[in-house]
């Protein structure tokens, strides 16, 4: 229960409206979850992607 309760703590990112992103919160990563099952996706946003592209520059030209 502690796990989860840390799970959702960083969705709240309103002090006036903090029962409305829980909502909107839980809502999202459900809707991901079924999305996930219907199409036999991995949708998972974790650290476990392949490196960015690194940016370069030299004075005569620059590249993203």
């Amino acid at each position: 229960m502690e796990r989860y309760c840390g799970t959702l703590l960083p969705a709240i990112k309103s002090r006036r409206f903090p029962y409305a992103n829980l909502s909107n919160h839980i809502s999202d990563t459900a809707l991901i979850k079924s999305i996930e099952l219907m199409y036999d996706l991995d949708l998972s946003f974790k650290a476990n992607r392949p490196p960015a592209k690194k940016a370069y520059s030299t004075p005569e030209c620059k590249f993203l």
